[in-house]
């Protein structure tokens, strides 16, 4: 009796680890503020692909259209380096010019491959 009722208590406790964590989660979910998500517009994750290519003497060769895979079977998280323009020490999470050409220049060939999720962080900058 008494190993059923340490059982019991365990798995009591993991159930309600679970059950906090799941709403921890969404909770951090609703706060999140994404610059890029799948479904979400706009997202510069997911532009166009088309390419032009250069020659080494940059003589235009033409232009390619890589096409994305239709169900990607991995997710990308991308997380983008401090470019904020912000003047004050801590930037907010507003979607800034920076973060959408910074996704744009970085993370937008992954989404040829995979879903690209890149949420808006909290960042410092160097003051000078």
């Amino acid at each position: 009796m008494e190993s059923r009722a340490r059982i019991t208590s365990l798995f009591t406790a993991v159930l309600v680890a679970v059950v906090a964590s799941l709403a921890l989660a969404a909770t951090a979910s609703a706060n999140t503020v994404w610059l890029c998500r799948p479904g979400q517009q706009p997202d510069p994750c997911t532009p166009g692909l088309s390419t032009t290519v250069f020659s080494p003497k940059l003589v235009p060769l033409g232009v390619t259209h890589p096409q994305a895979v239709r169900h990607p079977a991995i997710d990308c998280f991308y997380v983008y380096p401090t470019v904020s323009d912000q003047k004050t020490l801590n930037a907010n999470r507003h979607i800034d010019p920076e973060e959408r050409s910074i996704a744009l220049y970085q993370a937008a060939r992954y989404s040829q491959y995979c879903r690209v999720f890149a949420p808006v962080t909290k960042s410092s900058r160097a003051m000078g």
